[in-house]
């Protein structure tokens, strides 16, 4: 069931400024918005299919075992 919005029930941004505000002071609530701009988004480190592990790879149909030396390859 969807409900809709009634316009006249929902609070203005002021209001909830205000009171977080009056709960925590003005100095506490700018230091948290100040480190909030200047914290930097942290990303995922970027994985390549060499990184996962062999069941994994056999399971997204990539290779999974290395591939084996050729006869004709090593040299004696």
């Amino acid at each position: 069931m969807i409900l809709e919005l009634d316009s006249d029930r929902r609070r203005s941004p002021s209001a909830d400024l205000g009171a977080l505000l009056d709960r925590h002071g003005v100095l506490r609530v700018m230091a948290a918005l100040a480190l909030a701009l200047a914290r930097r988004a942290r990303r995922a480190p970027v994985v390549t299919a060499d990184d996962l592990p062999a069941h994994l790879r056999r399971d997204v149909g990539l290779r999974w075992e290395p591939p084996s030396p050729r006869h004709w390859d090593i040299r004696l």
